[in-house]
């Protein structure tokens, strides 16, 4: 089969199309044929080697896929071959075929686009576990957004809206500004042409927000620290600047405020909360409460493009790739 492979870290000349071996069931595995890949910014940073306990090269990138299952293994229960499913895998979706673990696989409607679908497993259920889990939102408090243009940004100011938060969000370009607007975000900042954290508080009439979800890191974590109200909550899922954020212990105790942290491999470990957020995310499907962003589209092969598009803040909302 063709996949891509990573034989040492570095920019996105790395990834090369080429032939390796189909992947075999174990007991508790299904094998999937691959019709739409997710890409994440994740798999740029294991393609970087920056990813914290990221694969060791040489490894075929990517943590979701969507397809239909050819073959499963011989303890696997209620997913047979012909079903249609959305898979979690440590590594090795940038392929024509996967092996997923069956408890990391939901079943999905035939008629949902793989496209789309794919957008699901990572994008909102990240988002999920953001807001609910380690967030905590209610309805009524603030929320402050980052790249909400981008798959997780876009499932997050969807989410957050239904769950009956104010959503502030900040993005690149006007361009970015108008997706975000249209997905109901109530205040959305152009960082490039306005400082996030002055307009935030004068947003929020200098009370600040109670939940910020971070991924950028460097500045922006400081930044975004100082928007937090009395008692507010800083989720931390990244740093795709490539710059770690700092914080003092005078942070945390003079406006008792919180940092918290959030990776999705931990949820992935935990049956009962991967669970949880698939079962929410099913429910909001099919009640057609929300629509994944697809704002990219590029051939398998064209796995290079796609990276260097991302990394150059090109894309909106989930950026796929069809074998």
């Amino acid at each position: 089969m063709k996949a891509i492979v990573v034989s040492q870290y570095g920019t996105a000349e790395e990834l090369k199309y080429i032939d390796v071996p189909d992947p075999r069931a174990k007991n508790n595995e299904v094998i999937i044929q691959t019709q739409a890949i997710g890409i994440n910014f994740a798999d740029i940073m294991q393609r970087r080697g920056t990813y914290p306990g990221g694969p060791k090269v040489p490894f075929i990138p990517g943590l979701e896929v969507c397809g239909t299952v050819i073959e499963t293994g011989k303890h696997v229960e209620n997913i047979n071959t012909g079903d249609k499913v959305l898979g979690f895998v440590w590594r090795g979706a940038y392929a024509e075929k996967v092996a997923a673990a069956q408890r990391h696989c939901m079943k999905i409607d035939n008629s949902l686009d793989p496209a789309e679908a794919v957008a699901v497993p990572v994008n909102y259920q990240t988002a999920y576990h953001l807001l609910k889990t380690i967030g905590q939102i209610k309805p009524g408090q603030t929320v402050l957004i980052h790249a909400a243009a981008g798959g997780v940004g876009t499932a997050s100011v969807q989410l957050a809206k239904i769950y009956g938060a104010t959503v502030i969000a900040t993005v690149g370009s006007d361009s970015k500004k108008k997706l975000v607007e249209k997905l109901g975000a109530d205040f959305v900042i152009n960082y490039n042409t306005t400082d996030f954290e002055n307009a935030t508080l004068e947003y929020t009439g200098h009370a600040g927000v109670d939940i910020a979800l971070e991924s950028i890191g460097g500045d922006c974590f400081r930044k975004t620290l100082n928007t937090l109200k009395t008692l507010g909550r800083m989720v931390v899922f990244g740093f795709s600047s490539g710059k770690e954020g700092q914080a003092k212990t005078t942070d945390f105790i003079y406006h008792s405020r919180s940092i918290m942290g959030f990776h999705m491999a931990a949820i992935i470990r935990n049956t009962a909360l991967l669970n949880q957020g698939q079962e929410e995310i099913k429910k909001l499907l099919a009640l057609n409460k929300i629509k994944p962003v697809v704002g990219n589209v590029f051939e398998l092969k064209n796995a290079k493009q796609a990276h260097e598009a991302i990394e150059q803040r090109q894309t909106v909302g989930k950026v796929v790739l069809l074998p």
